[in-house]
């Protein structure tokens, strides 16, 4: 899917758009998408050479703006962006062994359970 179809489909709503942009170069296409409609812009933190410079390049469109990080990308990545990003997206591809064994799990939830009460208490709801 394209902006293309983004604009199309804001014509017959008023709901909430949160474009995923899982490609690289994210930059290069998210005015396009703002212009067609977009109400957020999700990139992938694996995307991108700069991720904290790509958040601030797209916040700087005054728009939320979310970061998405893969099932084998450490959670300590997520970090850096609590009380920056608008959401962490975590993805999951359905198959538990690509996070590593029970312990990594566990760990990696503690993790996350961190960046959501972090941005819980910063006013990010």
């Amino acid at each position: 899917f394209g902006a293309g179809v983004i604009g199309d489909i804001r014509r017959c709503t008023n709901m909430i758009f949160d474009v995923h942009l899982m490609i690289s170069e994210p930059l290069r296409y998210v005015d396009s998408f703002v212009k067609a409609g977009a109400d957020i812009v999700t990139f992938h933190y694996e995307a991108v050479n700069n991720p904290m410079a790509t958040l601030k390049a797209i916040k700087e469109r005054e728009i939320p703006c979310g970061i998405a990080i893969s099932p084998r990308t450490p959670a300590e990545a997520a970090l850096p962006f609590v009380g920056l990003a608008d959401m962490i997206v975590v993805m999951d591809n359905g198959h538990i062994e690509d996070v590593g064994n029970h312990d990594e799990l566990m760990s990696r939830c503690s993790i996350y359970q961190e960046v959501y009460y972090s941005q819980q208490k910063g006013g990010m709801e």
